[in-house]
């Protein structure tokens, strides 16, 4: 469900947070710069669903997005199931 992916997506916050502690202390340019280029770009729930909804509007869905892209079927369901049962190990 949509509402699944998007928590994962959120949780990229939490495992890249020591890495971007340092590239805002240490990164090129300046700080202020690079708080607001991090605001922008943070991994947020309601980004990946703006991004899906995108996707819904513009291409008819995620599936059919790939599949224009020149996935298979079977592509996407090789990538379905590694990410179901990523983390199973």
């Amino acid at each position: 469900p949509r509402n699944v992916v998007a928590q994962d997506y959120a949780l990229t916050e939490r495992y890249r947070g020591a890495f971007i502690e340092q590239w805002l202390e240490n990164g090129p340019g300046d700080r202020a710069a690079r708080e607001a280029t991090y605001a922008q770009q943070a991994a947020r729930e309601e980004v990946l669903f703006d991004v899906l909804s995108h996707l819904d509007e513009m291409h008819g869905g995620a599936t059919r997005y790939l599949l224009d892209a020149g996935l298979t079927v079977e592509d996407i369901a090789r990538i379905q199931a590694r990410i179901l049962t990523a983390g199973e190990d």
